[in-house]
């Protein structure tokens, strides 16, 4: 044994003995766990030729078995997700460093990306029929829903017609129909299928807002959004 290997754990040993040159952990985890995650094991290829790879994989349970517990004690991982962030997945990198006159030391080096749910609030226009704006104009508070479900709330007590619940039934598919199709420009991320509507929520609109024959509908989209890790 050479006087520098006297420095070396039996880890890094047996990582020289194989000739391994890297390791590569990928993983993805959130909703408050590690999800999946392994290591491959990379050594120079012995093999010359044109169609062959400059490295190849090298099977060690001994070394997965150690690395399974040491990449979570150098390595932060963020598996607690809240709504707003989701997740991350990537790969660490784990190379021997053993060449300076430093101790040896195994290095770790995280790549990854985070994974985001954003909400992006847009107010578009609906158009009505004559009927429907009437009847909104003198019978209903305000319009919600998402996701295939829609609320219609009355500014009072209301009998409906067979007339009146033909137009509040055509009402409630245009709008749903509005908000489900309904694509942000311009915005950072992929869109997801969930999304909510409403008329009016005291913010973007006081109140139910009808300008001719367009009604203002208020539509929240989640958008998943891809950002770089931190270590």
């Amino acid at each position: 044994m050479q006087t520098d290997d006297l420095k070396l754990t039996p880890e890094m040993l047996l990582w020289k003995k194989l000739g391994i040159t890297s390791c590569t952990m990928n993983f993805s985890c959130g909703g408050d766990s590690m999800n999946d995650y392994d290591f491959t094991f990379y050594k120079p290829n012995d093999k010359k030729g044109k169609n062959q790879p400059a490295v190849v994989e090298v099977e060690c349970d001994e070394l997965k078995n150690y690395f399974d517990h040491e990449v979570f004690n150098q390595v932060d991982f963020y598996e607690a997700s809240d709504g707003h962030y989701i997740g991350e997945s990537g790969n660490v990198e784990i190379t021997l460093e053993d060449e300076d006159e430093e101790e040896p030391y195994f290095n770790f080096s995280k790549n990854a990306q985070s994974e985001w749910s954003e909400r992006h609030t847009e107010v578009i226009q609906v158009n009505l029929t004559t009927k429907m704006v009437k009847f909104l104009k003198d019978n209903v508070s305000n319009i919600n829903g998402g996701d295939g479900d829609i609320s219609v709330n009355y500014k009072r007590d209301v009998i409906l017609s067979d007339e009146d619940e033909g137009i509040v039934s055509k009402l409630e598919t245009l709008i749903q129909d509005e908000a489900e199709e309904f694509e942000p420009k311009d915005v950072e991320g992929e869109l997801e299928e969930y999304y909510t509507f409403t008329t009016n929520d005291g913010d973007n609109l006081e109140e139910i807002t009808i300008n001719g024959n367009k009604l203002s509908l208020i539509v929240n989209k989640s958008m998943v959004v891809y950002r770089d890790s931190e270590d």
